[in-house]
């Protein structure tokens, strides 16, 4: 008799797959807008995204001010945006109850320079970020009524950098290309050997970094990386001021010492308690920026991209936040890493690799990779067939021992996934998975620009026109979630074989429910519906031919399946059955 075989799948917990012809029965090709976290074999949809843009006075009166920084303050209960205004300088909003009521514009939160989005943090009963070219502004306190100071720091001038060395000894035993610390000041600047006489004497040296905070000095001593050469004294002659503007930020932490950091550029600002800024509390090298830091034991680990996106690797510095160079350098591979964070003591960081670049033709991929000693390990990748055009925001949080982030990656010339990705697990008897967990229908191609959270809603600035979602707060499921297992050769890719029947389970449908199954057979180009289901009080149903054509399944090697949630309703598992042609 004909060989029959039966394929199920009714744990979730496994998140996308790197292969989508892998065989397991935990990971799939994709899931959007379900929760596979909460209940491991239960995929349970997402609420849908509603607009938020009402001022009190229109609907959309918000939408002129592009709010895309957002922060739930722990010291007044209010849910905060960072906006612009009308001439786009620095303006904050805020909303007494993030879930409902509108927003609220309130006077003396207008700034008086060009509004930087990407930062925005609380600390010590303000609110704190960059705005124009070199100016750190704060909001508060919020406990009382906060105005704005536009300039309660000044960042982005280099103080005392060299300008000119000369030697003063040769020393001896040195190679050309060491690289010469200059054992003053901070130990910041450096110089590289270019020539060298017999013995190993210094002959010529260049200023490889300029550093800051130096003085001119005579007959100051070097230390030489690789170690080998001795006595080698410099001459410091000159030294000056060096400008240098704001061109890119990263979302500021309070560190472990209880000082808060607000990056920009290639360098780390240090606030202090009370209040005062300190710019350059670290520089790093000028050819990278810095996207992404956070807290990780006893550091801050400081995630930075290459400037020119084009040739480069990105690098992960640990920081013990005293010493005036950092501790460690982390390779973090090809890509422009574009977020960090700490999950379960594991950094994770999620890179862009030519998912935006023309060089990338067009086989780009997101990369996640996580660190705990050692050297990075490449935990997922995700790869694109085209451009997506959207760079990977810098937004992120950190819920429930997950890291979500926004990314949009193409799975064909038609087709993309874009939303707030999740990447974690359940609890450590769980492997660590990656799901696209929220999706918005209502974002245009332009794509999300930012996200944050209050609690567990979700809040999204999208299309580039100032539109801003937030998961609704009245239980409505308006999207449609969507599943596909891995692809499914029963066991056989060799053979042709003919679907019998598909069964999907669920949680008891009520009234506005319903299930609708689709298929693909050998790579066809577009799915076929098979049919949909609603009816209340039932827990499963079985498909035996293609219901909305009336016709029985096609056959082929291989099948790709996709449920379709509606209204709510919760997938339990999946049933398929196939029975081989030449099998007797």
């Amino acid at each position: 008799m004909a060989k029959t075989v039966e394929i199920k799948f009714n744990t979730f917990y496994g998140g996308v797959s790197d292969d989508p012809r892998e065989n397991s029965s935990t990971e799939f090709i994709i899931s959007k807008h379900f929760d596979i976290f909460s209940n491991p074999n239960r995929l349970t949809p997402y609420r849908s995204f509603e607009a938020d843009t009402n001022d009190g006075t229109s609907a959309t009166g918000m939408k002129i001010y592009k709010i895309e920084d957002f922060l739930y303050a722990a010291t007044s209960s209010k849910f905060y945006g960072l906006g612009q205004s009308t001439n786009g300088f620095t303006r904050l909003f805020y909303k007494n109850d993030a879930p409902t009521g509108n927003w609220i514009k309130p006077g003396g939160s207008t700034g008086n320079k060009t509004v930087q989005n990407g930062c925005l943090v609380e600390y010590k009963d303000y609110l704190w970020g960059f705005q124009g070219t070199t100016s750190v502004w704060r909001y508060g306190t919020l406990s009382g009524v906060p105005t704005i100071s536009n300039e309660i720091g000044t960042v982005g001038t280099v103080f005392n950098t060299v300008t000119g060395v000369t030697i003063a000894a040769g020393g001896t035993d040195y190679n050309v290309n060491d690289i010469l610390t200059i054992i003053a000041g901070n130990n910041t600047c450096k110089v590289i050997v270019t020539a060298i006489t017999a013995g190993g004497v210094v002959s010529a040296i260049s200023i490889l970094e300029p550093g800051y905070n130096q003085k001119a000095d005579t007959g100051i001593a070097t230390a030489v990386v690789p170690s080998g050469g001795a006595d080698c004294t410099l001459n410091i002659s000159t030294v000056a001021d060096v400008s240098e503007e704001i061109t890119s930020i990263a979302q500021g932490v309070i560190a472990k010492d209880d000082n808060l950091y607000l990056p920009y550029n290639n360098i780390l600002v240090r606030v202090y308690p009370s209040g005062t800024v300190q710019d350059q509390a670290l520089k790093l090298p000028t050819n990278l920026k810095i996207t992404s830091i956070c807290n990780w034991g006893n550091y801050l680990a400081i995630g930075c991209a290459p400037k020119d996106k084009f040739n480069g690797v990105s690098k992960v510095f640990l920081w013990n936040l005293t010493s005036p160079d950092v501790q460690e350098v982390l390779d973090w591979g090809e890509g422009e890493l574009r977020v960090l964070e700490n999950i379960e003591g594991m950094l994770v960081g999620v890179s862009d690799r030519y998912l935006n670049n023309v060089v990338g033709a067009g086989q780009g991929s997101m990369i996640i990779q996580g660190y705990t000693g050692g050297y990075p390990q490449v935990l997922k990748e995700v790869f694109t067939e085209k451009l997506t055009g959207i760079t990977i925001p810098s937004s992120k949080t950190v819920k429930n021992n997950r890291l979500f982030f926004v990314a949009k990656i193409f799975s064909s010339d038609t087709e993309y996934n874009e939303g707030i990705w999740s990447f974690g697990r359940k609890n450590q008897q769980y492997p660590f998975a990656l799901s696209l967990d929220y999706i918005d229908e209502n974002v245009t191609t332009a794509g999300i620009q930012a996200f944050g959270a209050a609690g567990n809603y979700m809040f999204l600035s999208h299309s580039d026109d100032g539109s801003i979602d937030k998961i609704n707060d009245t239980n409505t499921y308006s999207f449609t979630s969507i599943y596909e297992p891995q692809i499914i050769d029963f066991e056989d890719i060799d053979n042709d074989k003919r679907l019998n029947k598909v069964q999907v389970s669920f949680v008891r449908l009520t009234t506005g429910q319903s299930v609708t199954l689709k298929y693909k057979v050998d790579e066809a180009s577009s799915w076929t519906t098979i049919g949909t289901f609603n009816t209340v009080g039932k827990l499963s149903h079985t498909f035996v031919r293609e219901e909305t054509n009336n016709k029985d399944f096609a056959s082929g090697r291989e099948f790709r399946l996709q449920i379709e949630s509606d209204g709510g309703a919760e997938i339990t598992g999946l049933r398929a059955e196939a029975t081989f042609f030449n099998e007797v």
